[in-house]
């Protein structure tokens, strides 16, 4: 329950940071996410990696609280 009610502020916040900061008038989601990573120093391969090792954490997080 806990896990969950987390997981649900997180994305939230990331919501609301990504139209807060990244966020141009008619800009989405996508456009969103290439404006962050445009901004970020790093290239885009490596926010890309550390995008998918944080879905596989949460992933692997999921699967050990259903346990």
């Amino acid at each position: 329950m806990v896990v969950g009610l987390a997981a649900v502020v997180q994305l939230d916040a990331m919501r609301r940071c990504l139209q807060g900061w990244w966020g141009g008038p008619g800009l989405g989601p996508t456009g969103q996410l290439r404006a962050m990573v445009a901004w970020s120093g790093w290239p885009g391969e490596v926010v890309a990696l550390l995008a998918a090792v944080a879905l596989a954490a949460g992933a692997w997080l999921v699967v050990e609280v259903a346990r």
